[in-house]
């Protein structure tokens, strides 16, 4: 998997090692998600720990048992070289660092007063605890989308996945904005029906 092959002119190196590995990766955070997910419906279901309504705990549940099962999909789908496992995350990776940014800005200023007003007596001090959050948002909102922005959409990897996978799948088929607004109007969609298992409001137009 790590030979060079002239392919089309240019020097070509087959990355299907490296996307075995980020596939499996990928897997393992869906996992990860997945154990998370069962803990949290676990300890809900034991203690009065959990401040949140069922309806609510239900909502959130439901919200990490998607994000568990896509990257599950699409590391399986990396692993096997697929074409469409890289068009779908060159396009969820560009949503999710678009939003990881301006997310992480709007709570870099809304933490430290929400903080201060939810729980008046910190075990550390507010900068610290405010840094640390930040710190744990720039890592996941936007260090990781960024880094699989660059793997995907490099010109090895794309080369990598045509030559494995030589048939052209329906996320090709059609044009790149078409195939975004398509994810993210299902996502959204999914989402929707989720909020008939919560219990707060939908916010719309204000």
């Amino acid at each position: 998997s790590g030979g060079h092959t002239d392919v089309g002119g240019g020097g070509y190196r087959d990355r299907a090692g490296w996307l075995v590995f980020f596939g499996a990766l990928e897997i393992l955070f869906g996992v990860l998600v997945l154990l998370m997910l069962i803990g949290v419906g676990v300890g809900a279901a034991v203690s009065d720990l959990y401040p949140l309504s069922g309806s609510m705990l239900a909502y959130m549940l439901f919200f990490y048992a998607i994000v568990a099962g896509f990257f599950i999909a699409m590391g399986v789908g990396t692993a096997s070289v697929k074409r469409w496992a890289r068009s779908i995350m060159i396009v969820v990776s560009w949503f999710w660092l678009a939003f990881g940014v301006l997310g992480t800005i709007a709570a870099s200023l809304m933490i430290p007063p929400v903080l201060g007003w939810m729980v008046p007596e910190l075990p550390v001090s507010l900068p610290v605890l405010s840094l640390l959050i930040s710190g744990f948002m720039i890592l996941l909102m936007i260090l990781a989308p960024l880094l699989l922005v660059l793997v995907y959409g490099g010109n090895q990897v794309k080369r990598t996945f045509r030559q494995r996978d030589p048939n052209i799948p329906w996320t090709e088929r059609v044009p790149t904005p078409v195939l975004s607004l398509a994810l993210l109007l299902g996502f959204s969609g999914l989402l929707l029906m989720a909020y008939q298992l919560a219990s707060f409001p939908f916010p719309l137009f204000g």
